[in-house]
């Protein structure tokens, strides 16, 4: 090893960084990947991970230092309206401020703490835009516009503060230089790919392995379960499936206690026994549940701006895990899935959707390469591929 390189090895173990981490929605496969994402950085910097909620992240962030960002002290104030984030955005500031840390790392639902923060940032951009479906203009949606417009200049202006933002898509990166920030590297989803590959089998497994072994073709669907990400047509497809006499089952891994009762409302009225509600799991049981699928969905419906421009960690995922992706026409669809190679390209729609599976589940020879081409796919997004530049620009801005 050259001496540049020793001393670059050095200063690499030597640095030190805050992470903020904080969720509303604990186990998601969302958290899961950002989860991974700082366990990777924290093989090169000595990190500490300031969670919220704290006991989730002592959790899932073992061999990691963690700290609460909010004391017991401050804890009351920050339910005080309006003025309530802003403090929240402060006391997070003020905790990475006051550290020993080179440099501070966060996702961008925290951004607006950069206002405040005064050592070298980066930010990590996983989603951005509107979640909600396009609706008639009105007094009431042109005030949620309005809010929308100065809540994305808020976070732009918050983003320029960072010497580099990490972003996810060439479409979130587009979003962003139309908003003036300019300090990004498109960076994409990265997983474990060893997880999926060789996943961990466990007894709540047991019910799809059963299903395998009474050769019924899967459809798996992972992640949150709602009208906007194609409920509604997954159950359709069900009762095309059961009325068609097809031997094929969707497995559904992601839906709360609201969205299980809605599918369990339509398998009665249907008297529909293809449906598999395997409700909220532990992200660590999805490997095993694509390990026993055929084919897996992506259905995010086109009306939502934010699926225009983030795209779905969970196709990445079900490529580690060598499964073809069925999904509908949308750019971050396209960007990931080849149709015809690895996937099939849809319309938003029940019936096309079950055209394309039954085809796949009567061409088994076509399958296997979809499947075969699925897992080459997937080799892009390994951890190192997609995080080791993270590290190299992390690490340059601070020894430069």
């Amino acid at each position: 090893m050259s001496n540049q390189q020793l001393k670059v090895s050095t200063e690499i173990e030597k640095a030190k960084g805050s992470v903020i981490f904080t969720t509303t929605h604990a186990d998601t496969l969302g958290n899961a990947n950002r989860i991974e994402l700082i366990k990777f950085l924290s093989k090169s910097f000595d990190l500490t991970v300031y969670a919220e909620p704290y006991d989730f992240g002592c959790q899932v962030f073992e061999g990691i230092k963690v700290s609460p960002i909010v004391s017991s002290n401050n804890s009351n104030r920050l339910s005080l309206p309006l003025f309530g984030k802003l403090l929240r955005w402060y006391d997070m500031a003020r905790v990475v401020n006051n550290d020993n840390s080179d440099f501070v790392f966060m996702i961008v639902s925290t951004s607006p703490a950069a206002f405040f923060i005064r050592k070298p940032l980066f930010q990590y951009v996983h989603q951005y835009g509107e979640r909600a479906r396009k609706k008639s203009i009105n007094a009431k949606s042109l005030l949620k516009k309005l809010f929308l417009f100065f809540k994305n200049y808020t976070i732009s202006y918050a983003l320029k503060k960072s010497v580099c933002n990490f972003v996810v898509s060439d479409q979130v990166n587009t979003t962003l230089v139309n908003y003036g920030v300019m300090n990004t590297i498109v960076t994409k989803h990265g997983v474990d790919l060893d997880k999926f590959r060789i996943p961990a089998i466990r007894s709540e497994h047991d019910i799809l392995i059963k299903l395998r072994e009474e050769r019924k073709f899967i459809v798996g669907y992972t992640g949150w379960v709602n009208e906007d990400r194609g409920l509604d047509i997954m159950l359709e497809m069900a009762r095309l499936f059961n009325d068609q006499g097809d031997e094929i089952v969707i497995v559904l891994a992601g839906a709360n206690e609201q969205y299980s009762n809605k599918i369990s409302k339509y398998m009665s009225e249907h008297a529909l026994t293809n449906i598999i509600d395997m409700g909220i799991v532990n992200s660590s049981l999805i490997p095993g549940i694509l390990h026993c699928c055929d084919v897996c969905l992506s259905l995010l419906d086109p009306r939502v701006p934010a699926f225009h421009v983030s795209p779905p960690q969970k196709i990445i995922e079900y490529f580690a895990a060598g499964k073809p992706v069925v999904c509908n026409h949308l750019s971050t669809h396209k960007a990931l899935v080849r149709d015809a190679w690895n996937g099939c390209l849809i319309e938003f729609d029940a019936q096309d959707a079950c055209n394309r599976i039954d085809e796949l589940r009567d061409d088994a020879e076509t399958l296997v390469t979809f499947s075969k081409n699925a897992s080459e796919s997937a080799i892009e997004y390994g951890l190192s591929s997609s995080y080791q530049a993270m590290i190299s620009t992390i690490t340059r801005a601070l020894f430069r």
